[in-house]
């Protein structure tokens, strides 16, 4: 992928909370379900991540997102999909999502790419407080109150993920996948009823979650085109 000068590009860091005091065979399954669903996001999401998704130090990882509106929800996405893939076990994660510009991408290393977003999100996780487990970071010279807006929009909705039980989480995943509630029921098993999905998405309170991620994702976009635009004049 060429990298375009001066473009914002968003990076999301994460690592496995207290993935050390978790028994061997756990490990192992837990590094199946990621390179699972680090796979599951890229085939949903092609276009929008064009590297393959980086694991190091055995319980960290990273991914490039090309647009950085779409970063809450990839990163909430996969989330979810690690409480559903591990549902025996608790199995959490911390992730700082830093936006800003990237000098240079190693095609199968991405945790080596060179970049403001790369340094934004690895100082963000590093010193993000332990009990929240969603941060957004940018660099705010340009527009501190659009920045304060996003932070307080993404930690407002790790505070309600936080809650999430495990049917809620798997409600509010196919969700975000864009699936209708009857296709939502049909992915349990054995299914449920659209009514009951509908009532998992009423407690996980999906409708606020949903006018977050899209004004969200809204401001971002509005965001970059001005700086675009004023990069232009």
């Amino acid at each position: 992928m060429e990298i375009v000068p001066n473009q914002l590009y968003a990076v999301v860091t994460g690592d496995i909370i207290r993935s050390s005091q978790l028994q061997k065979k756990v490990h192992s399954r837990l590094n199946r379900v990621l390179k699972s669903n680090a796979k599951l996001l890229s085939d949903k999401f092609k276009g929008f991540i064009p590297y393959e998704m980086d694991f190091f130090r055995g319980d960290s990882w990273q991914v490039v997102i090309l647009n950085p509106e779409m970063s809450l929800r990839i990163a909430l996405l996969f989330r979810l999909l690690l409480h559903t893939g591990m549902s025996s076990v608790k199995v959490d994660t911390r992730m700082a999502i830093g936006v800003g510009n990237i000098d240079f991408v190693p095609e199968n290393n991405v945790s080596s790419g060179i970049g403001e977003a790369f340094t934004i999100s690895g100082r963000g996780l590093e010193r993000m407080p332990r009990n929240q487990f969603t941060s957004f970071y940018i660099n705010n010279d340009e527009n501190e109150d659009i920045a304060i807006c996003l932070q307080i929009i993404t930690k407002l909705i790790d505070a309600i993920a936080t809650k999430w039980t495990l049917k809620q989480a798997k409600a509010i995943q196919g969700a975000l996948f864009g699936l209708s509630q009857d296709q939502i029921s049909s992915t349990w098993d054995p299914p449920i009823t659209q009514p009951t999905v509908a009532n998992h998405l009423k407690r996980a309170s999906w409708g606020a979650i949903e006018n977050g991620l899209d004004y969200f994702e809204r401001t971002l976009k509005e965001y970059q085109l001005n700086r675009y635009s004023r990069q232009r004049l």
